[in-house]
């Protein structure tokens, strides 16, 4: 009896202090809720290490909806407020379940307004999720079920670092909501208006979205984002680049270096149109220099193809722009409704379809199919070819001034070759061109015909060489001239364009056949005194004695 009555003397304390901290929570009292200071200042109920749990009312009564434990917690005289110091942990639930906990310096709960404000490094971190959130201040809202963050606040994920002026937890919906947002993604310095993160997801929602590495930049009115799936998509995009063609394809694994490699895709298709050689024979420099590519596009989106390579596409009215610096102002722009790019890890892929054009200031490249291998740097036009495009011109050399009085004669004009005698718009049509970068060799079948000035040359294939500068011809070759000769060739022959050593020459045994017209001189008009028949003048006669008539 007396053990009884021992245990029982021992129980009745701890069962009113028990009854104290329960009226505390669930009695209502007038009062305001005053700062975390000023509650702590005045304790009715003081009790250390211990936790609270917090109990959902009306449709989610008898549901946790927090825990939170604490070194000491002060019960305010009115017994409206309770405060924790020294937080040691905090669980904040999700139909019934641990959803984020908590780490933070102290806590006031408000049991009028159903409210907890929780101060000083502010750590919460989503149970399922990597993500964590940190700040110096958070409120949490009983009837939204939302962890609002009024001040600075930095959010963690897998990849990236965000800082942003201020945010929100919805835990009935799952969503990580921050705004004014600036920090890193990936190694890519990335700023926002608004950003949502899906936990569950891993999705990233940004409005709008600006990407800035250090060779180039992305804008966007709005994105998503997801890393676990490899996927991206935006709208209204605008991209600009400096990357060289090299740096391009050596830096792979980069995010978005290979997509700012599809806006090589201009360069290297416009290049193909260069298929007449310019009149100087001048060669390019071998090393590479750096070029700004500017792309956009109304929609992007990345994921991934069957082999589960990534997949970049741009759709709706898609236009990359290369600006070259030893040439300003000059620039070569790619049009199309779709652009693709499949980053193979042996060599990507880009692709442009509907209505692809390429044009810069000499040139203009269309067809119904664009493709670049971006490794090897070989473009592609397919279907429906045409390339349109201007040989440059020779510079004038100056007179030399002074008069000509007593001056040697200028020497014998050299016969026009090829090059000189080009001018105007090339035009070639065919049902594919190959344009190889690397080499300058350019290659066009099916079908080709290629015109100039009442010029029309018509074959199966022809094939540029740029180191010989050689064009192989593959028959049978049709040729008529401004002057409707024309000239049919059996066989294959090969078309020297050496300046100064212009030639041509068949392949093997052929047969030659053709029609010219040669002007009778029985059908010309009597020539006029003093003159040859043929227009002429007639050669002096002897020199006139003095004096003589």
């Amino acid at each position: 009896m007396a053990a009884y009555l021992r245990s029982l003397a021992f129980l009745l304390p701890v069962a009113g202090l028990a009854v104290l901290v329960w009226q505390a929570l669930v009695r209502p009292a007038p009062g305001r809720l005053g700062s975390v200071t000023a509650v702590m200042a005045s304790p009715g109920i003081e009790v250390h290490d211990t936790t609270v749990i917090g109990w959902g009312r009306g449709a989610e009564k008898g549901r946790k909806l927090w825990k939170l434990s604490a070194q000491r917690i002060d019960i305010s005289t009115d017994q409206r407020t309770t405060s924790f110091v020294g937080v040691k942990e905090a669980i904040f639930f999700r139909d019934g379940r641990p959803y984020a906990r908590l780490s933070a310096g102290s806590a006031v709960y408000d049991r009028l307004a159903d409210n907890l404000q929780v101060q000083g490094a502010v750590t919460l971190r989503l149970i399922d999720d990597d993500a964590r959130l940190t700040t110096e201040r958070l409120h949490w809202q009983g009837g939204s079920r939302r962890l609002e963050f009024p001040a600075a606040v930095t959010l963690w994920t897998k990849d990236s670092r965000l800082q942003a002026d201020r945010a929100r937890l919805d835990l009935q919906h799952k969503i990580v909501h921050v705004e004014s947002v600036g920090g890193d993604w990936r190694g890519i310095h990335l700023t926002a208006d608004t950003c949502d993160y899906h936990p569950t997801t891993g999705l990233l929602s940004v409005i709008p979205l600006r990407l800035h590495a250090g060779d180039w930049s992305l804008n966007g009115a709005s994105a998503s984002i997801n890393p676990r799936t490899g996927t991206f998509r935006a709208e209204y995009v605008r991209m600009a680049s400096n990357l060289s063609f090299s740096d391009t394809a050596s830096r792979g694994r980069q995010p978005f270096v290979r997509l700012a490699s599809a806006g090589l895709l201009a360069g290297l298709l416009t290049g193909s149109a260069v298929g007449a050689p310019s009149p100087d024979g001048a060669k390019k420099p071998d090393k590479a220099v750096p070029q700004k590519l500017e792309w956009e596009a109304t929609h992007i989106q990345k994921t991934n193809d069957a082999q589960g390579n990534d997949l970049y596409i741009l759709t709706d009215d898609v236009v990359i722009t290369r600006n070259d610096p030893k040439e300003p102002g000059k620039q070569m722009v790619l049009r199309a409704e779709r652009v693709e790019l499949t980053d193979d890890k042996q060599n990507p892929i880009a692709v442009a379809t509907g209505s692809p054009k390429v044009t810069d200031d000499r040139s203009r490249v269309t067809g119904d199919k664009m493709t670049v291998w971006i490794n090897t740097r070989v473009a592609r036009v397919e279907g429906k070819v045409q390339i349109v495009t201007q040989p440059k011109q020779k510079g004038t050399a100056p007179t030399a001034p002074g008069s000509s009085e007593g001056a040697n004669p200028p020497p014998p004009a050299k016969s026009a070759g090829m090059r000189d005698r080009i001018s105007g718009d090339i035009v070639i049509t065919a049902h594919k061109a190959d344009y190889y970068s690397r080499t300058k060799n350019a290659v066009a079948e099916g079908d080709v015909v290629v015109t100039n000035k009442g010029r029309r040359l018509t074959l199966p294939k022809v094939e540029y060489d740029d180191k010989a500068e050689n064009l192989k011809l593959t028959g049978p070759i049709d040729f008529v001239d401004e002057k409707q000769q024309r000239v049919h060739h059996e066989g294959d022959a090969n078309y020297s364009l050496k300046e100064g050593a212009e030639s041509f020459a068949s392949v093997g045994k052929t047969r030659v056949s053709g029609t010219i017209f040669i002007k009778d001189d029985e059908d010309e008009e009597p020539a006029k005194e003093g003159e040859k028949k043929g227009g002429g003048a007639a050669p002096p006669g002897p020199a006139a004695t003095p004096g003589k008539n």
